[in-house]
């Protein structure tokens, strides 16, 4: 694992204390997290953050339920794939809007999905949309793009 501010490889593991806030409900709990020994920044692990994820999300789900209501049945299970964020229309076709507001070519557009989303995950720990992402020839694109779009051009967006 390389820290992504300085590049350092060294890094330590140490007890976390996070502060979350999720539809304005407030959770907080201790998790392992890993940190670079250089700058002492975050440093991305897969087990790591996961586990610390899944235990924000039974926490919040213990203290608060969970709203059937607001559940895509696709995508019921939060996971990595999904950026632990449940699908969020509205987000996705407010993202394509952002990105192609002043013209923009459909490779371009699928590609700046992937990194918003992405960066957003690296930053939060979720994703913006909840969109799963497939790996193509030349790059991750989201998932079924092609019926996001057709439906947005269906719908007017």
């Amino acid at each position: 694992m390389r820290c992504d501010i300085c590049g350092s490889r060294n890094s330590y593991v140490k007890d976390y204390e996070h502060n979350l806030t999720r539809k304005g409900n407030k959770i907080n709990f201790v998790a392992k997290r890993r940190f670079c020994s250089n700058c002492h920044n975050l440093v991305y692990d897969r087990v790591l953050d996961n586990a610390a994820i899944k235990e924000a999300i039974t926490i919040y789900n213990n203290k608060y339920g969970v709203n059937k209501d607001e559940i895509n049945l696709k995508y019921m299970e939060l996971s990595e794939f999904n950026g632990y964020m449940e699908l969020d229309r509205d987000k996705i076709f407010n993202m394509i809007l952002y990105f192609a507001e002043e013209g923009i070519l459909k490779t371009k557009l699928v590609k700046e999905m992937f990194y918003a989303d992405f960066i957003n995950f690296k930053n939060t720990a979720v994703s913006i949309t909840g969109l799963e992402y497939a790996k193509l020839n030349f790059g991750p694109v989201p998932d079924q793009y092609e019926m996001i779009l057709n439906k947005g051009l269906e719908e007017g967006i």
